[in-house]
């Protein structure tokens, strides 16, 4: 009898989707942030970037307060007034982790759409359709919710207009598709089985586009800041303005400053249909990362590789100590591939990597002694290391310096990790 009652009282689906929508709405409409208290947050995690910062967080803060007066239904709730934005710059400066952190930040349900996978309705790839239902799914199968979520559409200049003899589906047609999102009335008709471990959930029926928020991003490296210089090049003259705009576009920094006088007729000269580019009014120019903002998303950012890995080695039963040394190696070393933050990762990973394979089975089962272990600038170059074991103290658990300064000589109990 006992059996039977505890299988009666165990959740069911509904019961844990109705709870997880619950949390998620409460979330949302307790975030009712000032637009500087949205950038205040959003510079916790993303570095540099004011004017796409200052901007984005108007357009959460417009969204959110929408989203408040739908949800208690008031009469005071505006109509429809979407706000797509353009986000342009070169890999790895944050446009991505903009929209990420965008989301997280009220715990709505978002999508990064790979636009380049994107193809017009009736072809294999991608459809709007789909990037609404993956959004009902993020959104705990809430409707409602879905229609108010976040959808990044990236690397939208890989679909740009080619000069073909046949049928342009990744391009002018998947073009078709963004339209559709950015539109601000109208509706997807969305069928089939969503994706994810709740595969066998459907969902068929109108899904409301007018209340998405939409940001759409891409690179441009391929001919946009060529597309600006030779319009500026067209407006000769006199002066110190018509010099500049001669010089060739042959650097990060230079390309920037093209980009930054980007206008709608550009967009539409690079292959964007006037459409889209009307609708993408918004357009936030994102600047190369200095080597400051480098060293600052290395080592400062909660979120960046040297933290995240100071915390997974401290599960591991060690302290994980960098030079500062080894931190401007790193930011050089992601400076010179030309990728941007992204690249720092890959590269922080590859010098902690033989510390954490061989450090784990050495500290094994001891509670006496802690390990530390400092890693140099010859870590780039083959991940070597020194471990030192010191006396083991109540505040092991408190947090240390992420950074420190230049690791002094060895002394008495000090392993290398070269030999």
């Amino acid at each position: 009898m006992s059996d039977e009652t505890t299988e009666e009282r165990r959740p069911t689906e509904q019961d844990i989707l109705r709870e997880r929508y619950h949390r998620q709405v409460d979330a949302i409409v307790r975030a009712d942030w000032t637009p500087t208290e949205i950038a205040k947050r959003l510079r916790r995690e993303v570095v540099g970037q004011d004017d796409a910062v200052v901007t984005l967080a108007g357009v959460l803060h417009r969204h959110l307060l929408t989203l408040r007066l739908d949800y208690h239904r008031s009469g005071l709730a505006p109509p429809p007034c979407k706000q797509p934005c353009l986000l342009v710059g070169d890999p790895g400066v944050g446009k991505t982790k903009l929209a990420t952190e965008l989301a997280n930040l009220t715990q709505l349900g978002s999508v990064i759409a790979d636009t380049s996978q994107l193809t017009e309705q009736g072809f294999i790839g991608n459809h709007a359709q789909d990037y609404c239902l993956e959004l009902l799914e993020k959104s705990n199968f809430s409707l409602w919710l879905a229609e108010h979520g976040l959808i990044y559409c990236d690397e939208v200049d890989k679909c740009r207009i080619q000069p073909t003899t046949t049928r342009d589906v990744s391009g002018s047609g998947s073009q078709d598709s963004l339209l559709t999102l950015t539109a601000a009335t109208g509706e997807v008709y969305c069928q089939g089985v969503t994706n994810g471990p709740n595969a066998s959930r459907r969902y068929q029926g109108p899904f409301d586009v007018s209340r998405l928020m939409v940001i759409a991003g891409g690179a441009f490296s391929d001919g946009l800041h060529e597309v600006v210089a030779k319009r500026l090049r067209g407006k000769r003259g006199l002066g110190f303005g018509c010099a500049v705009v001669e010089r060739t576009p042959d650097d990060a920094q230079r390309r920037a400053d093209l980009l930054e006088a980007v206008t709608a007729d550009d967009l539409q000269a690079y292959g964007l249909k006037a459409e889209l580019v009307s609708r993408l009014a918004t357009i936030c120019v994102l600047r190369p990362l200095t080597r400051e903002q480098m060293l600052s998303i290395l080592a400062v950012v909660p979120s960046g590789p040297v933290r995240t890995t100071r915390r997974l080695c401290t599960l591991m039963g060690f302290d994980l100590r960098f030079t500062r040394p080894l931190l401007s190696t790193i930011v050089e070393e992601a400076m010179g591939a030309g990728l941007g933050a992204r690249a720092l990762a890959g590269i922080t990973h590859r010098v902690c990597r033989r510390a954490m394979h061989e450090v784990p089975e050495r500290v094994l089962g001891t509670r006496t002694q802690t390990a530390v272990v400092t890693l140099g600038v010859d870590a780039i170059r083959d991940g070597s290391y020194k471990l030192e074991w010191r006396a083991a103290t109540p505040a092991r658990g408190s947090v240390r310096r992420l950074v420190m300064d230049d690791a002094g000589g060895e002394g008495d109990g000090t392993q290398s990790g070269a030999g």
